[in-house]
């Protein structure tokens, strides 16, 4: 056997560069005696009690491992596969060992590499201290399908375990990795999939041990197997999570993969050429500093940290390349590390000079000693846990979402073990069922229900556990904190390995009364459609019936199932195809009415009124129609436009034989008013008392009558429309003195007090005059006439925007209001009027009003039987 396999590396250096590293390493002559260990290794075995058992240089390593391994089997595969490395049949070869050391349990991850390829050779042991990572269990939360969209987006192993590491969900970068089909591995136990079994038995009591201890997230290391065979290597970093009652209900498990990093972290250099080359290569910042926090070497992405080159950084500080306050930061922390003596941890926020982005760094940093044991300084290694850092954001995001969501949308999540008989449920879950504060026990929940309810919800869940059959359950419930009954909707599914029910549960009292209002409503709806006495019918954007009540299909003379079949153009006469089409794409909410005729089915026509409008259900468009057969109503009008044509013509002959027999009458009239006023005047001699009494009925008689033929043929006019208006500017105080004038001597005879109510500075006006004053004259004459000895009678004039309005009000018999509507009516008296006490010709207040209209005003009065009446006319003022 050549020397040069058994000598030690002699060179300083290399010897140094080996006490530099925080693991135990051990170099084996190919017959397994130890003929090195650095300072880490001989620190480690002193204090843990391993010297006693010969750990140190010149004792036989492999009669160790019958020490370390809890099995013969596995001794004798430790002892094995070292050799193998030795004699070159592996490359590599990984264990892990476990023993009891002064302050308990132990753990070791040894890993075997050759120091050449001239075989047989020295090996080197690397130890590592994994006993706190074995110490502690990642925390779980059962997630679904948000945690899993987020671990599968992600470019991290990420695995969600039960509490009996049973596999929840894998994603996709954990699965490609390893070569794994999803199907493959649900369901499956984590230890029988993805570890070696020779790591099977000491991971189940790291994993029961992380459970035990599962207040806080850790970090774990360990060797995951693939499905060709192969391993890779994790770093984990776990999260248990616990439901409100302090149970497990999952693990959530993210991991990087280190292989690579760990493979060059742990290849032996032999040189510094080497050394220098894996640090380059490793993509974390690392670098060192003397006591005094002077840089003797760094990598290149640490280079990038401070923007400059190692040649540049080394013999300078902190203070040179970063703000005081975090040099400050750094300088703490490394006389924290030296004064302690052990690796110190830390996180921190670092921005790289370089591109100026910004990572979240787990940093440890290690007191170095040279081979004499003497301080050099500290080492730094810096992980980028930007992407760790942000999943737990973003977890924590996730989990807020779904909390504000399941409270806003009404509905929780809830668990049962049915095993342990405790229930879990969400926030909103508890506020539905109104159990806050109260303990969640299947008892508590069964009780809920209202009794109807029970054996349905109990026989729904039996086939969910025995049948697999689908929960989906309606329900009432008694809420417990205020007594409301309140309206359920759950679904839940069985999940066997676990022997659990998971579920949501949703409060749908207000969807529910919703949906009753609905259907009334639509119940009411198709009531009214199908009731209606008038015909209703539906169409669709291209003419054909939708829908269409019986009624409507009556009207046609169609049975229901024929009008279906049909367009609006096998009916409708009126229109054409085309602008019937035409009419439907014009067609909005506002509606339209319009008449038209239908056929019916045995060739006869109805008429029909349509009430038409549109509406917009999703992208279709529909016209709904109100259709009325109106044939008898317009035969009534037909009737009723002859009847009223007729009458039309009768009172136009009506005026033409009144105006006709006026001027026949006028002339003999004048006559007899003329000589019978001549005969008074004494031309023809003296006449005695008799008839002069006579002579004046002759005369009052005949000037009556004259009056009466001169209201008719002005009424004739009217009627005909031959009646003109003469404009002109006059002042209404004018016509109004007139008036009073003209009426004074009689109002003085019956001694009637006439007063009057004008704005002196009455504006002009543009009205016809004549008809004016012979308004005013009629008006104030009949309040006059029928107001008895010492009444009242006022006349008021004033002016309203552009009107003239002016009242004559008096205090006679008044009228009955019964009576108002005869006023105004041509040769019609009122009873107060048929005694022979008042003279009139019934045609006064009837050319009144067709005068006020003539001009565009408008007449009315106020009247009380025994008090009197206003009468009130306006006209506009031009």
């Amino acid at each position: 056997m050549a020397s040069k396999n058994t000598a030690v590396p002699n060179k300083k250096f290399e010897i140094s560069s080996l006490d530099f590293w925080a693991d135990g390493i051990v170099i084996l002559s190919p017959d397994g005696v130890i003929c090195y260990s650095n300072k880490s290794w001989n620190e480690f075995s002193q204090n843990n009690g391993l010297d006693d058992l010969g750990c140190c240089e010149g004792s036989n390593y492999l009669k160790l491992c019958a020490e370390f391994a809890s099995k013969e089997s596995e001794s004798a595969g430790i002892v094995q596969g070292i050799k193998d490395v030795m004699e070159g049949r592996l490359k590599v070869f990984k264990f892990e060992s476990q023993f009891f050391g002064t302050d308990g349990k132990k753990y070791l991850l040894v890993k075997v590499d050759p120091l050449s390829q001239d075989y047989p050779t020295n090996v080197i042991l690397q130890h590592v201290d994994i006993t706190e990572r074995k110490k502690v269990e990642p925390e779980i939360l059962e997630f679904d399908q948000f945690l899993k969209t987020i671990l599968n987006n992600i470019h991290l192993a990420g695995v969600i375990l039960d509490s009996s590491a049973n596999i929840i969900f894998c994603n996709d970068f954990l699965l490609d990795r390893t070569g794994w089909k999803r199907e493959d591995v649900f369901g499956k136990n984590w230890f029988d999939v993805f570890l070696p079994k020779e790591t099977i038995s000491e991971i189940k009591t790291v994993f029961l041990r992380t459970t035990e201890n599962a207040g806080f997230p850790s970090y774990h290391e360990n060797e995951i197997i693939t499905r060709d065979g192969n391993k890779r290597i994790i770093i984990w970093n776990n999260t248990v999570l616990k439901d409100r009652n302090g149970n497990i209900s999952s693990i959530i498990s993210i991991g990087e993969d280190i292989t690579e990093l760990k493979l060059a972290g742990r290849s032996l250099l032999n040189s510094k050429g080497q050394l220098r080359t894996l640090v380059d290569t490793i993509q974390d910042p690392i670098w060192l500093k003397d006591q005094n926090g002077f840089y003797l070497m760094c990598n290149s992405k640490f280079e990038r940290f401070f923007g400059a080159k190692e040649a540049d950084i080394i013999g300078k500080t902190d203070y040179d390349f970063v703000d005081p306050e975090l040099a400050d930061l750094f300088t703490l922390n490394d006389r924290k590390t030296i004064a302690t003596g052990k690796s110190t941890m830390n996180e921190e926020e670092i921005t790289y000079a370089d591109d100026g982005h910004r990572e979240y760094l787990e940093t440890i940093k290690s007191p170095m000693y040279d081979s004499n044991g003497h301080l050099i300084g500290v080492l730094g290694v810096g992980r980028d846990i930007t992407q760790r850092k942000q999943v737990d954001e973003e977890l924590q995001r996730r989990e807020m979402q779904l909390r504000a969501a399941q409270k806003l949308g009404g509905f929780g999540s809830w668990e049962i073990d049915l095993d342990s008989g405790k229930v879990d449920a969400s926030e909103e879950s508890i506020t539905i069922y109104g159990l806050e504060g109260k303990q969640l026990t299947i008892g508590v929940i069964q009780n809920a229900p209202l009794p109807d309810f029970r054996l349905m919800l109990d026989e729904k869940l039996r086939d969910l556990l025995e049948r697999k059959s689908p929960y989906d359950v309606y329900f009432r419930i008694k809420r417990q904190n205020d007594g409301a009954i309140r309206d359920v909707h759950s679904i839940a599914e069985y999940f066997s390995e676990r022997n659990v029910v998971i579920g949501m549960l949703q409060d749908i009292t207000e969807l529910k009364q919703v949906q009753d209002k609905v259907a009334e409503e639509a119940v009411r709806r198709r009531i009214l459609f199908d009731q209606s006495m008038d015909g209703l019918v539906v169409l669709d954007q291209n003419g054909k019936v939708f829908e269409a009540n019986q009624k409507y299909a009556e009207m046609l003379g169609y049975s229901s199932e024929e009008i279906q079949e049909l367009h609006m153009w096998d009916w409708d006469t009126h229109y054409t195809r085309e602008q019937l089409l035409e009419m439907i794409k014009l067609a909005d909410s506002k509606g339209v009415l319009h008449e038209t005729k239908h056929r019916r089915k045995d060739g006869s026509f109805i008429d029909v009124e349509i009430s038409g409008n549109a509406a917009m259900f999703g992208d279709k468009k529909f016209i709904f129609c109100v259709c009325r057969d109106i044939t008898e109503r317009k035969q009534a009008e037909d009737i009723l436009i002859h009847a009223k044509m007729a009458a039309e013509d009768a009172n136009k002959s009506k005026g033409e034989f009144l105006a006709t027999m006026s001027h026949e009458l006028r002339t003999p009239l004048n006559s007899i008013i003329g000589f019978s006023d001549m005969m008074l005047g004494g031309t023809t001699g003296t006449l005695n008392e008799k008839q002069i009494r006579y002579m004046n009925h002759i005369s009052k008689g005949g000037k009556h009558l004259l009056e009466l033929i001169n209201d008719i043929l002005d009424l004739s006019k009217i009627e005909a429309g031959k009646m003109e208006l003469y404009r002109e500017l006059f002042s209404v105080c004018d016509a109004v003195y007139e008036i009073i004038s003209l009426l004074s001597p009689i109002a003085i005879k019956k001694e009637i007090e006439l007063d009057l109510k004008m704005d002196t500075e009455l504006p002009y006006i543009n009205a016809d005059k004549t008809k004016f004053k012979q308004i005013l004259y009629n008006l104030v004459s009949n309040a006059i006439k029928f107001t008895p000895i010492k009444g009242y009678v006022s006349i008021s004039a004033q002016r309203i925007d552009n009107m003239l309005e002016i009242s004559v009000t008096d205090t006679g018999v008044g009228i009955a209001s019964k009576d108002l509507h005869k006023l105004f009516q041509p040769f019609k008296q009122l009873n107060s009027y048929l005694t022979r006490e008042y003279e009139g010709t019934g045609l006064g207040l009837v050319l009144v009003k067709k005068f006020v209209e003539l001009h565009g005003g408008s007449v009315w009065v106020e009247s009380e039987v025994g008090k009197g009446s206003i009468f009130t006319f306006t006209i506009p003022y031009c």
